[in-house]
């Protein structure tokens, strides 16, 4: 037998597309993590829009009553037509300030015999003022809309109401008492300022008399100005006074029942409760994912492992079957014979030549590959012995539709006196053996030793063209290490979105560390491109 040669450096079997587009790779390793939860981005949503929606729906509906109030322009002044409409707009803010007083609530309470106290009343009810308008509007939300409508219109009648009775008596003739007042206070005001002005102007220095005749002028002048001020102040309140009395306040819109009750609390709650709940769980799974990052494209594989990739394995619905025997045109096929052809191309010239095919984990799709290798390999006329090397979870005897009791690898260690034509059987096509794990009932309680393991791999070779082992996780097994350091060639199959990147970092270094030669990497369960599905 030919001991086969292995070189240190990387295996330049496959000429590697280098041209990944980042930006793709990187929104896939987004999007991926969505497809494989979607069912989570779906229910969790769905969950709080109807709890949203059930609590929403145990609050008492709310109706909106709206009244419209008029401020009418002042009539039989002697000001402008625009003058007045300006006086009545400036008045209309200062109404819709005193709309929802105390006192005009306590009103609307005893009135309508409402539970509310004027405070409570007061949180419900709304006045507002259009800046460029005279109208005031009032707004009443309340749990009724009979209610809400009530309460409308009996604020606007007692706000009305509250204005007539406003005092008037005596406002024109105190009027023209303050004018008279003012005119002579602005008067006085004036002659003190001008005699001031005159002692001021004298030609020649001031004398101590002129000094002091200064100083008392301008104090009389600041009292003089103050009491201007003054009686300035009181007219502008008298005039508002005359502005309260002429200016009329109408209802211009009664409030009516409202039909239907405000906006709609479920769909709003329900809206929100969606959209927050999607918004949530998108967040939550990518900061999951990214916790815990897996291997999403070739890029990954280049950074994390400095390994070639033989060939990239394309999604297939063909993992309870052999590929390249019952669907020989599929991806899947030409993907396994690529990866035949470039392990010929290696092994040229050697007799003999043994594959170890693990993963870092589970379900990462080692053992499609070591059935449709062997079985295109046996296809091509060599002699093929399969190993199940999983003895905790064997999977093979499913490909092959075995009976998973058929004795195997798990006898050969417990019984060292067994041989392999004891447990060796056929497989479904010419030139392939099977070495099954045996029943995982048998599994020994002696561990399978590098002495053990070296005498059985080289008993195949001598049956055997190409000895192919489905060797299990080494980070699960150490069987995995065993199966590599005694192979000629280790492949590691990675799955897309699933293998992790620390489990892989983690099973090149323990692989590495037993200086077992690592061949290449098969990426599984891709696009066709490469990119993470």
């Amino acid at each position: 037998m030919v001991t086969m040669h292995r070189s240190s450096a990387q295996n330049p079997a496959v000429a590697e597309n280098e041209a990944d587009d980042a930006a793709s790779s990187d929104l896939a390793a987004y999007i991926a993590p969505l497809k494989r939860r979607w069912w989570l981005l779906i229910l969790i949503p769905l969950l709080l829009a109807l709890g949203a929606y059930e609590l929403a729906s145990r609050r008492a509906p709310s109706y909106n009553a709206t009244a419209t109030l008029l401020v009418n322009p002042i009539t039989g002044s002697n000001g402008t037509a625009a003058d007045n409409i300006t006086a009545a707009t400036l008045l209309t803010k200062t109404y819709s300030g005193f709309v929802t007083s105390p006192v005009i609530l306590q009103r609307v309470v005893t009135d309508l015999k409402l539970p509310e106290t004027p405070t409570q009343l007061e949180s419900l009810v709304t006045a507002t003022a259009d800046p460029s308008s005279q109208v005031i509007r009032i707004t009443t939300k309340y749990h009724s809309a009979q209610g809400a409508t009530d309460i409308t219109n009996a604020v606007a009648d007692h706000f009305i109401a509250f204005l007539a009775e406003l005092p008037r008596a005596g406002v024109g003739q105190g009027s023209q008492t303050l004018r008279d007042t003012i005119d002579k206070a602005r008067n006085e005001r004036d002659n003190l300022s001008a005699q001031l002005a005159t002692l001021r102007s004298l030609p020649n220095l001031p004398t101590a008399e002129d000094n002091a005749r200064i100083a008392s002028l301008e104090s009389l002048l600041q009292q003089a100005q103050s009491t201007y001020t003054g009686l300035l102040d009181l007219q502008q309140r008298l005039n508002l006074t005359q502005l309260t009395s002429q200016n009329g306040v109408s209802i211009a819109v009664r409030a009516v029942v409202p039909q239907r009750p405000t906006g709609s609390l479920q769909l709003l709650a329900t809206a929100v409760a969606l959209i927050a709940g999607f918004g949530a769980m998108v967040v939550g799974i990518v900061l999951a994912e990214q916790a815990r990052p897996r291997v999403r494209s070739r890029k990954d594989i280049r950074r994390i492992a400095d390994l070639p990739v033989l060939v990239t394995v394309p999604r297939t619905d063909m993992s309870g079957d052999i590929a390249v025997i019952h669907a020989p045109r599929s991806a899947l096929s030409e993907a396994i014979y690529a990866l035949q052809t470039q392990l010929w191309i290696e092994a040229r010239g050697n007799t003999a030549t043994t594959i170890a095919i693990t993963s870092p984990g589970a379900g990462e799709g080692a053992s499609v590959i070591a059935a449709n290798l062997a079985s295109a390999f046996a296809q091509s006329g060599q002699r093929v012995a399969l190993v199940d090397g999983n003895l905790r979870a064997p999977s093979l005897w499913k490909f092959f539709k075995k009976d998973a009791k058929h004795p195997g690898l798990a006898e050969l260690v417990a019984v060292p006196a067994m041989g392999l034509r004891d447990v060796l059987t056929d497989g479904p096509i010419p030139n392939l053996e099977l070495l099954l794990a045996g029943p995982v009932s048998m599994i020994p309680t002696e561990r399978l030793t590098s002495e053990r393991a070296e005498s059985l791999l080289a008993d195949l070779r001598d049956r055997a063209d190409v000895v192919i082992i489905d060797a299990p996780p080494p980070l699960a097994d150490s069987n995995g290490l065993l199966f590599a350091v005694n192979a000629d060639y280790t492949i590691i199959v990675i799955r897309a979105d699933r293998t992790r990147t620390d489990a892989l970092r983690r099973t090149l270094t323990s692989i590495r560390a037993i200086n077992a030669y690592l061949f290449g990497v098969v990426f599984s369960e891709s696009s066709r491109d490469g990119s993470s599905a």
